[in-house]
Parts: structure tokens; C-alpha cells; sequence
């Protein structure tokens, strides 16, 4: 029995979202194995497939570990976090120049 990582998340969102906050594992095959039986795709790949697209948006184009969270000004685009854009000059997307460096926070 195998199910796809993308199969597990959607069943344990759903079953969240029935009011099931902590649902075990037979919760979860049975939610999976009712998908198939009603024809259901158990999870919408375009929608993970958008969902990691923008997840990859936050995280800096240098390091590839921290968050975004360093804003150029004036081109206002958001690409690297703070310790890596400390030496940059020239926007790395537009190759405008940098006058300011701007701390973002994510609320």
C-alpha cells in the first residue's frame, strides 16, 4: 500500500477540515480509499504544483535557504534576504542601482 505524499496531505486537509483536528492513520487511508471510490482526484497536483512555485518566491536567489526579506529600492523587487543583499549595487532581476536596501518582515 502506497500513497503519494500529495494523496496523505490533501486527506489530512480534508479531514481537518471536518472537524477532525488530530486524525490517525486508519482516518487517513479510509479518507484516501473513499477519494478513489468516488472518483475524486486525492490531491489536485496543480494546486501543489502552484503552492511550492510560490513558497519558492520567498526564499533568497543566493543562499537558498533564508526568506526574502530584503526589498531594493527603487525597483522595489524582492529577491534576496538581508545578509545576502548587504554588497549589492545593482538589482540582480532589472540591473537598475540600488540606492537603499529595505527590511521586510512577513505578518
Amino acid at each position: 500500500m502506497g500513497f503519494t505524499i500529495e494523496a496523505f496531505d490533501n486527506a489530512v486537509h480534508r479531514l481537518r477540515q471536518n472537524g477532525i483536528t488530530f486524525p490517525n492513520i486508519e482516518d487517513i487511508v479510509n479518507k484516501i480509499a473513499q477519494f478513489e471510490k468516488e472518483g475524486i482526484e486525492a490531491a489536485p497536483t496543480d494546486v501543489y504544483k502552484e503552492n511550492k512555485r510560490l513558497k519558492g518566491m520567498l526564499i533568497c536567489r543566493i543562499c537558498k535557504i533564508n526568506n526574502s526579506n530584503a526589498l531594493f529600492l527603487p525597483c522595489a523587487h524582492h529577491v534576496m534576504c538581508f545578509n545576502c543583499a548587504h554588497d549589492v549595487r545593482k538589482c540582480p532581476l532589472c540591473q537598475r542601482d540600488v540606492n537603499d536596501i529595505v527590511r521586510t518582515f512577513m505578518g
